[in-house]
């Protein structure tokens, strides 16, 4: 069953306000962080529109990557019973809503996913006693 406090619906509502109050000032911090002492030029970027719809664009996509992840995770505990294949399931159909990203940024995703992937199967070909460590030097 579900590991949160309360019910699956408040949880998904709360995780969703939390995530793109965190993700929009997180990416507003990281978009102004050049222009302190420039304050004409923060000033501009804060009123921007494209300033503005990219912000919003990036933090709505963490958040619904975050809300479709725990409400198919939710759904899938009580009818399947497998957190692992629970697990997987929902965080593809969460992925799904990379499409609605900028391009540039998916492409980021990518190259970061495919390092993390030959990460961890290079992990398990040593955990599995596949091939030897090499040490650090």
């Amino acid at each position: 069953m579900c590991k949160h406090k309360h019910c699956c619906v408040e949880n998904c509502i709360s995780g969703f306000s939390k995530t793109f109050l965190n993700m929009l000032s997180i990416k507003l911090i990281v978009n102004n962080i050049f222009y302190i002492t420039k304050f004409k030029k923060l000033l501009k970027n804060l009123v921007s529109y494209s300033s503005f719809m990219d912000n919003t664009r990036f933090a709505l996509f963490c958040a619904l990557m975050s809300v479709t992840y725990k409400a198919i995770l939710c759904f899938l505990r009580r009818h399947l019973k497998d957190d692992n294949k629970s697990a997987i399931i929902a965080g593809f159909f969460a992925g799904l809503w990379s499409f609605m990203d900028q391009q540039k940024r998916r492409l980021l995703y990518t190259v970061l996913l495919l390092s993390r992937t030959c990460e961890a199967m290079c992990y398990l070909a040593v955990s599995h006693r596949k091939v030897r460590p090499i040490p650090y030097l």
